[in-house]
């Protein structure tokens, strides 16, 4: 009997020891771990005497002994025989391991999860910008699975999944019971199949089936780089996620508006979920020349503190950031260090609130490579602030429907994809000359009799009701965060030109003034004031 268990035995030995190997730096962990931020505020408790129970039972526990230990083990591969031996249906033996690895890391909290191999394989493609998929970013919050974002242009942004939505059943199974990275899993597939969701949206009285084909996701981290107020040069520039080449393209992309002329930038940060730490340091480092970035904070040891450096730093023109509650994890680090060096005025909602940092680990199972993700520790604003579960209050908060947003940034995705769509062009690289057929010409126009104006010619009665709508529809879908950081920042960029050198006088720009106003005369110069009148009176 005993030689049957030796096998077993010996695996549960090697599970214990590896949950004892995990457990050592995290042993002790409290239900109060964390900052003051994190927990419920009350009173603060008076110390208690030093010989009294409440003091001993303060004390930490002691480490479980090696026979303490080795009972746990013993427990473990009964409970494992037992399934195997007794269980209604055959069980798997391997997803039987896996799931003890699951539970052990579920326990800690809704980011930490261990990876399968093919799991692992997933998360390792969606940070280096491709995989297969819906483009949509997820996250466990209240117990459910919920949307964070729809990445631009991608299955699901078309298909309308909107931020905030919660995920109840995918293909019709349900989700409660998913982990983040089996639901993750089960989302992508084979491109070209179809996949439902079944949503719950606020707002909504009944249940969403959404069905999205998936297809190659190619992220695009930086989107629409463009001079989008031509009379006060304001540049702006959409960073949807966080990877490895984000901060290089940013960098691009800003020195092309640079060269335009652009005196002030909108760094819009709107729906972006998050990404790779290393990455929202450097594009943070892209415009700050000193200071700290962020700094990490786990149980033991000394803080990781990450600070700016003058090299390759952008030039200190006005910034505006516009953030949102799908705005988290990178973009919150991005979106602090500028509030708190007041480099940027922020515009938009309240940030997500996801200030916790998870560290990905190979872990070795024979021959195959699983993960483990783990949270580690926490991230700290410049000023000390940790955001985790709070989030980022904006400068100017400005409220946007959900729907309306997402709308918004469809069109100007749509838009931006029309303007810059590769042209017809021949083989050899030039455009084809037209050839110019009398049959085809449109007819001239016939010659307008003096004083006649093209637009005096009232349109057809069905224009008109189009041109009404569309003027509604145009008035329903504005971007009203992006108009007020326009306005914010134009605003900087005259007191900026104020605070420049003086301007000299010239009679000259009066003229010129007036041609533009159609005067017929040039405006007079002013007169300069008497003397006295400069004199203060007392």
């Amino acid at each position: 009997m005993l030689r049957r268990l030796m096998p077993f035995l010996a695996i549960a030995a090697a599970a214990a020891l590896t949950w004892c190997a995990l457990r050592a730096p995290w042993s002790g962990v409290s239900a109060q771990t964390g900052t003051a931020a994190e927990r419920p505020a009350a009173a603060a408790p008076a110390a208690p005497d030093a010989k009294s129970p409440a003091a001993a039972a303060a004390k930490p526990k002691a480490p479980p002994t090696a026979e303490q230990r080795m009972r746990e083990a013993e427990a473990q591969a009964r409970i494992r025989r037992l399934i195997l031996d007794g269980y209604v249906e055959e069980v798997d033996d391997k997803q039987l391991f896996y799931g003890a690895l699951r539970g052990m890391v579920r326990e800690l909290d809704p980011h930490s999860s261990f990876l399968t191999p093919e799991e692992y394989q997933d998360m390792t493609a969606s940070t280096t910008g491709k995989f297969g998929g819906l483009g949509i970013e997820v996250t466990i919050k209240d117990a459910w699975l919920t949307v964070v974002t729809p990445l631009m242009g991608s299955p699901a942004f078309r298909a309308g999944v909107l931020p905030g939505d919660r995920i109840v059943r995918i293909d019709g199974v349900e989700t409660e019971s998913m982990t983040l990275e089996e639901a993750v899993h089960k989302m992508r597939g084979k491109p070209g199949t179809k996949v439902v969701l079944t949503m719950a949206r606020k707002g909504e009285t009944k249940l969403l089936d959404v069905s999205i084909v998936r297809q190659i996701i190619s992220v695009e981290s930086v989107r629409i780089p463009q001079i989008i107020d031509e009379a006060g040069k304001i540049g702006y520039v959409s960073v949807t996620t966080f990877q490895e080449d984000t901060a290089e393209e940013l960098a691009k992309a800003v020195v092309k508006l640079e060269k335009q002329g652009m005196k002030a930038l909108v760094l819009d940060l709107r729906v972006n979920g998050g990404g790779r730490l290393d990455a929202a340091i450097k594009v943070a480092d892209l415009f700050l020349e000193k200071g700290v970035i962020v700094s990490i904070r786990g149980r033991a040891g000394e803080p990781q503190v990450y600070s700016a450096g003058k090299l390759g730093t952008r030039p200190d023109y006005p910034m505006a950031v516009l953030v949102n509650q799908s705005s988290a994890s990178a973009s919150e680090i991005v979106a602090g260090a500028f509030r708190d060096h007041h480099r940027a005025v922020l515009v938009g909602e309240k940030t997500f609130g996801k200030g916790s940092v998870q560290t990905l680990r190979d872990v070795r199972i024979g021959d195959e490579v699983a993960g483990l993700k783990l949270t580690t520790a926490h991230y700290y604003t410049p000023s000390g602030q940790c955001i985790h579960k709070i989030g980022i209050e904006p400068d100017i908060k400005v409220a946007m429907d959900l729907e309306v947003l997402a709308e918004v940034l469809k069109r100007q995705h749509d838009k931006w994809v029309e303007e810059n769509a590769p042209k017809n062009d021949s083989a050899d690289g030039g455009a084809k000359p037209e050839s110019k057929d009398p049959a085809k010409e449109p007819a001239k126009e016939p010659a307008k009799e003096p004083g006649q104006d093209k637009a005096a010619v009232p349109p057809p009665a069905g224009d008109a009701s189009k041109a009404a709508a569309a003027e509604k529809d145009g008035k329903k879908f504005v971007d009203l965060q992006l108009d007020a950081a326009l306005t914010a920042l134009r605003a900087m960029v005259i007191d900026r030109d104020r605070n420049g050198p003086v301007r000299k006088y010239d009679p000259a720009d009066d003229k010129k003034a007036a041609a533009v106003k159609g005067a017929k005369a040039p405006l007079p110069a002013p007169v300069a004031p008497p003397i006295e009148e400069l004199v203060p009176v007392e």
